[in-house]
Order: structure tokens, then C-alpha cells, then sequence
């Protein structure tokens, strides 16, 4: 049995060991491939998109080129419309504005002259009112008694009515004295003792004295009775007095007195 020693094989040791440094720059120039084919696919639609920019107006087709045209003169007129319409507008409004400001003057006018007759009229409800017033105070202001100087012919009513009073008192005493003495005397004359015919006058002159308008009749009617009840009480004194003859006195004719008959 041999003891020599085994040697590697250098050979398949390289080839082992050399195998990772290829792998991985086979890795490598993968990853730089796949690095490079995304660039160009990003570059791709830019420069893709470059080219239509750069495309020259000839080779545009005569059918867009004519919709352009069309959208263009469609913007044009829309603007120019546009532009009318607002200076339609603007006119609009400023014949607005003038309209409403000559209407603002003529209602401040008029409100001017709706508050000048306002106050004329607040000014002649507060005249009434203080004259109202003025007029009810007068009453309250009468009503209560107040000492006024008193007038010289009102002083001297008063003294003057009862000086009248007393006068016309007087008067028809004097009438009254001597209505009774005439009617006395009237007596007398006929023939009726002096008693008898004193009696008569006073009965009398009462009874004119109550005597009122309108019953003349009724007071003559009592004006006999007192005179018959004054005879009658007067020819029953006589009666009693000595020296007298009744029959005589009956009998006495008219124009004497009684004294002139019991003197015969």
C-alpha cells in the first residue's frame, strides 16, 4: 500500500473559484441593460412628442387646419359680441343712473315741501291746543271767587234798590193812609158815624190792598161784606151809647153827619 500524498487538482480549484466573478458581472451588465432600456423607454414619448412640435404647418391635414380657422373665427365674433353686449349694458346703466338721480331730486323736493307743511301744521295744532287750554283754564279760573274791586254804580246799585224799595213802601202807606181817609170822609158824608165809616175805610184798604190783576169783581163783592159787617158792628156800639136815637140816625138824610142830627 502507497503513502504519497494526494495534490489538488489546481485546475478545477480556478475554474470553481473563477465561477462567482463571472456571475456576478454577468449581474451587472443585466442590471445595466435593464437601467438603459427604461431610459430609452422615458425618452421615448418626449422625443416622440418633439417631433409632432417640430412637425412643419405642411404636412398638417387640410381638415384640422380648416376646424382651427373655423374655431378661430367662432372666438372672434364671441369676443366682438361680447364687447357689444357690455357696452349695451354700460349704457343701460348710466340711463339708469340719470333716471333714478332726476327722480331722487323730485322726491327730495317733495319731501321738502311734505316736511315744511308738516311743521306748519304741527305749528297751528300746538296754537289750537294752547288756545283750548287757555279757554278751559278761563272757566275753572271764573269759577273760583275771587275778590274784585267792586264799580261805583255796582256798589251803588244795592243802596239804591232798597232806598227805591223803601220809597215805594212808603208811597203805598201814604196811598193806603190816605185812601182811607178818603173813604172815611166818603162815609162821613153820607151820613155814617165816624166809627162805622173808620171801620168801612180800614176794611177796605185791606182788602184793595190784597186785591191783585184780574179780580176786581171778587174783591168789591168782599169789599160790601167787611163794609155790612163794619155797619153792623158800628150800629151795635151806638146802641150801647146814651143819648143817641137809632130811628134819628135811620132817618138822617144824606149830607148830614150823625153829630149834626143828635145835636138837632
Amino acid at each position: 500500500m502507497s503513502t504519497a500524498p494526494v495534490q489538488p487538482n489546481v485546475g478545477e480549484a480556478g475554474a470553481a473559484a473563477a465561477l462567482p466573478v463571472r456571475k456576478r458581472k454577468m449581474e451587472d451588465e443585466d442590471a445595466v441593460g435593464v437601467t438603459a432600456e427604461k431610459a430609452a423607454k422615458l425618452e421615448q414619448p418626449a422625443v416622440a412628442q418633439a417631433t409632432d412640435e417640430v412637425k412643419p404647418a405642411a404636412q398638417e391635414d387640410p381638415k384640422t387646419k380648416r376646424g382651427r380657422e373655423i374655431r378661430l373665427e367662432q372666438n372672434r365674433k364671441a369676443a366682438r359680441e361680447s364687447r357689444r353686449r357690455k357696452k349695451v349694458m354700460i349704457e343701460e346703466l348710466q340711463r339708469s343712473v340719470i333716471f333714478f338721480s332726476r327722480a331722487n331730486g323730485t322726491l327730495k323736493q317733495q319731501n321738502d315741501d311734505l316736511t315744511r307743511l308738516m311743521m306748519q301744521a304741527q305749528m297751528q295744532i300746538a296754537a289750537i291746543e294752547s288756545h283750548k287750554e287757555s279757554a278751559a283754564s278761563a272757566p275753572a279760573a271764573a269759577a273760583v271767587p275771587t275778590p274784585a274791586p267792586a264799580k261805583p254804580e255796582e256798589a251803588a246799585k244795592p243802596a239804591a234798590a232798597e232806598a227805591q224799595k223803601m220809597e215805594d213802601n212808603q208811597q203805598k202807606a201814604e196811598q193806603a193812609q190816605a185812601n182811607a181817609v178818603a173813604t172815611q170822609a166818603v162815609y162821613e158824608t153820607k151820613g155814617y158815624p165816624a166809627a162805622a165809616a173808620r171801620a168801612a175805610a180800614q176794611a177796605m184798604t185791606g182788602t184793595m190792598e190784597s186785591c191783585t190783576t184780574g179780580a176786581t169783581m171778587q174783591a168789591m163783592a168782599n169789599f160790601q161784606q167787611a163794609a155790612a159787617a163794619a155797619m153792623q158792628m158800628a150800629m151795635g156800639q151806638m146802641q150801647n151809647v146814651p143819648g143817641v136815637n137809632m130811628s134819628q140816625l135811620a132817618a138822617a138824610p144824606a149830607g148830614t153827619n150823625a153829630q149834626q142830627v143828635s145835636a138837632k
